[in-house]
C-alpha cells in the first residue's frame, strides 16, 4: 500500500517561537567543512554567486530560489541532525520600523541574531549568536549589517528613480496583500512587480546593508566592482534563509491563490541589465523560459530538475507547505 508522505511545514519564525530552538541538539553549518578554506555554510553563498547572473532577473529567480531553500534546509536535516524545517521571516509585521525587529535586536548569546553592526569596526555583529561569525567570500570577514531606511537614496537611474523611497513603504502587509491577490494568472508580471529593484526583494537586502545587500569594503580583494548591492553573496548573512523563505511563501500564496496561477510562469533566460535594454526585459531577454527548462545547478545543487518540478511545493519531490 502506498502512503503520501507528510508535508513539512515551514513556520514563521517570532518572538514566541525562536526560543524553541535548542541550538545543542544539531550541528552548525559553519563548523563543517567543504573545503580548505571555506565551511560548508560558506559554500552555499559560492554557488550563488557563481550563478548570480542566471537567477536574478530572469525567469529563474523563483523556481530556482525555492529549490535553494529547499536545498540549504535538507542539508540542515541530513548533515546538521536538525529536526526543524526551514522557517521564514515575514518582514511586513515589521514594515513599519525594520531596524527593530525583534530579529535584529536580539543579543542572545544561543539564539539571537544580534543587532546591527558596530560602526567603529566595519560594521561587524558584535553581539548574539552570530557575533564574529567568520565567512570566506568574497573574502575573508566577519559578519556585517548596516540599517539603511532609505535603501535607495545613493544609487541612481535608470535601475532607482526614487532616491526617497523608504523600505517600509514597499513591504508593507498592504502592498504584499494587494501582490499575492493580483495578477491573475500573470507570471510575468507578478515577478516583475515583485522582483523590480525598487520592490521588496531588493528592499530588504538593501535595508539590511553589510552581507545580505551585497556591500563590500573597498580596497578588499574582488570588491572594487562589487562595492554596492551585488545580491551574489547575500548568502553569508543568515538572515537570507528567514527572508528567501517569506520571498517563497509569497510565491507559494499566489500560486495557490488562484487555479490558473498555480503553474503560471514565464520569463527570459539571459538577464540583462544594460541601462538601454533593461526596461525591456526586466525579467530576462530570449531565450524564453518554459516549465520544462532545466534549472542552473553547479557543485552541489541537485541537477536534472527542471522548473516544473519545484511549480508545486507539496509534490514528491519538495514536500512542503507553509503555516
Amino acid at each position: 500500500m502506498l502512503t503520501k508522505r507528510l508535508y513539512r511545514a515551514r513556520p514563521p519564525i517570532t518572538l514566541h517561537t525562536s526560543g524553541t530552538i535548542d541550538p545543542g541538539s544539531y550541528i552548525p553549518l559553519q563548523d563543517i567543512p567543504y573545503n580548505a578554506s571555506s565551511s560548508l555554510f560558506d559554500d552555499f553563498t559560492l554557488v550563488h554567486n557563481i550563478l548570480n547572473d542566471y537567477i536574478h532577473q530572469t525567469g529563474f529567480f523563483f523556481p530556482w530560489h525555492r529549490l535553494f531553500v529547499w536545498h540549504f534546509e535538507q542539508t540542515l536535516i541530513h548533515q546538521c541532525h536538525y529536526t526543524g524545517s526551514a522557517p521564514y521571516w515575514n518582514w511586513t509585521l515589521d514594515s513599519d520600523d525594520l531596524g527593530h525587529s525583534y530579529l535584529l535586536t536580539n543579543s542572545d548569546p544561543n539564539i539571537g541574531f544580534g543587532n546591527f553592526g558596530d560602526e567603529a569596526h566595519q560594521q561587524e555583529v558584535i553581539d548574539g549568536a552570530l557575533a564574529n561569525f567568520s565567512l570566506s567570500y568574497p573574502y575573508p570577514h566577519l559578519l556585517r549589517r548596516e540599517y539603511f531606511p532609505y535603501p535607495w537614496k545613493n544609487l541612481t537611474p535608470p535601475w532607482f528613480t526614487d532616491p526617497t523611497l523608504k523600505v517600509k513603504d514597499v513591504i508593507s502587509i498592504d502592498g504584499i496583500s494587494e501582490t499575492i491577490n493580483g495578477f491573475r494568472g500573470d507570471f510575468r508580471e507578478f515577478q516583475t512587480h515583485f522582483e523590480r529593484m525598487q520592490g521588496p526583494h531588493m528592499g530588504v537586502h538593501l535595508a539590511l546593508g553589510g552581507d545580505i545587500g551585497g556591500f563590500c569594503i573597498w580596497g578588499k580583494p574582488f570588491c572594487d566592482s562589487l562595492s554596492y548591492g551585488n545580491p551574489g553573496t547575500s548568502p553569508s548573512e543568515p538572515l537570507f534563509w528567514l527572508h528567501h523563505g517569506f520571498i517563497d511563501k509569497i510565491w507559494h500564496d499566489w500560486q495557490n491563490m488562484r487555479a490558473e496561477n498555480k503553474f503560471a510562469f514565464g520569463g527570459g533566460s539571459k538577464r540583462e541589465i544594460a541601462p538601454e535594454v533593461w526596461p525591456k526585459y526586466p525579467i530576462g531577454a530570449p531565450p524564453d523560459l518554459t516549465p520544462d527548462f532545466p534549472l542552473p545547478s553547479v557543485g552541489f545543487l541537485p541537477s536534472g530538475l527542471t522548473v516544473k518540478d519545484v511549480l508545486d511545493t507539496t509534490n514528491d519531490i519538495l514536500c512542503y507547505t507553509y503555516e
